[in-house]
């Protein structure tokens, strides 16, 4: 919390010199490439909030720098079209940085949830403890269950229930057609 009201700090007080400066420049010199440096700096680290209150702040700081140049000011036709670009152009950085860091964290996200898909599907790639009377499999916890429960809990895959032609004439040989269960009879 207390870095975060740090860089907001640092931020306003940025803008405020970034404003001064503003001020202090004669009305035919575009002041817009500080502005944009600091929205793209501040878009970096800050959430979109803080990113549309900066450019807020900055729109006011050009409205009152362009109500301050008084009608004798040389050049101050230039003054309006000049402020108006710059507020132009501070929003649509403001707009694309925030887009920007946006996808960069749907990017993460993603990374991180294939990072843990392929934690996941290694576990089937290695040795399954299984056992040999009942086949129930060990898992990482230690507790036996059955072997169709934990590849269901550990992939993708879902399963049917049948019987081989072996175990269906083992289990009732006179309802077992021969032909049928393919090596009955």
């Amino acid at each position: 919390m207390r870095k975060d009201r740090q860089s907001v700090l640092i931020t306003l007080i940025l803008s405020l010199g970034v404003f001064v400066l503003d001020l202090n420049t004669p009305i035919a010199i575009a002041t817009w490439l500080p502005y944009l440096i600091l929205i793209c700096w501040v878009s970096g680290s800050a959430s979109a909030r803080q990113t549309f209150s900066l450019a807020l702040l900055i729109t006011a700081f050009l409205c009152i720098a362009l109500w301050r140049a008084s009608p004798g000011t040389p050049f101050r036709d230039l003054a309006l079209p000049n402020h108006l670009i710059t507020v132009g152009g501070v929003w649509t950085m403001a707009v694309l940085c925030v887009s920007r860091r946006r996808a960069e964290l749907e990017r993460d996200k993603a990374l991180r949830d294939l990072e843990e898909t392929t934690k996941t599907l290694k576990q089937l790639s290695g040795l399954l403890p299984i056992c040999s009377m009942c086949k129930r499999i060990r898992n990482d916890s230690g507790r036996w269950e059955q072997l169709e429960h934990f590849i269901q809990s550990h992939s993708q895959a879902q399963f049917t229930h049948g019987l081989c032609d072996k175990c269906a004439t083992e289990l009732s040989p006179e309802t077992v057609e021969p032909g049928i269960h393919g090596e009955a009879g």
